[in-house]
């Protein structure tokens, strides 16, 4: 009986069959965004957008406070939030880390009143941690987002 053998036989093949696993979901991952999302415009960072509607007031600048509605599923269309559900948008300076990456940058490529389908990659959204329970590890993130309106951060001090 060589318990360091079987060990190591059983450590080889542990690695290989997750390997497989590995490959074959990404290839499935692949798949998905393919078919359902082929159409998308892929930014530098890997963000995936999709314009509905480009709107056609202002556009939002670094740190300008923007409120817009949101809707967030996965890949297979299960939704995780939505600020349609509530009724309330979302209001906040866009662009200064408030939000996930993904979703800061789809934002601020849209004007007033315009509509984008964002998919975001893990590395732009909850990465390997994900935001348990609602986002796991490693999850592609899809927000149909709708500028609502842009305002400007007031100056300090001025008139």
């Amino acid at each position: 009986f060589d318990a360091a053998k079987i060990f190591e036989t059983e450590r080889t093949g542990f690695a290989a069959k997750a390997e497989a696993k590995a490959k074959a979901e990404k290839a499935a991952m692949e798949a998905i965004l393919k078919e359902k999302y082929g159409n998308a415009q892929t930014t530098g960072s890997g963000l995936k957008i999709i314009v509905e509607s480009q709107g056609t007031g202002p556009k939002p600048n670094t740190g300008d406070n923007v409120s817009f509605h949101c809707t967030g599923t996965f890949l297979d269309g299960k939704k995780f939030f939505s600020t349609r559900d509530g009724g309330q948008t979302i209001d906040m300076p866009i662009g200064v880390g408030q939000l996930v990456k993904g979703m800061d940058e789809g934002v601020m490529l849209l004007n007033e009143g315009g509509k984008a389908k964002l998919v975001v990659p893990p590395s732009l959204g909850y990465g390997e941690m994900g935001y348990p329970p609602a986002i796991p590890p490693n999850a592609w993130l899809v927000f149909d987002v709708e500028v609502m309106k842009v305002g400007a951060v007031p100056k300090q001090g001025g008139k």
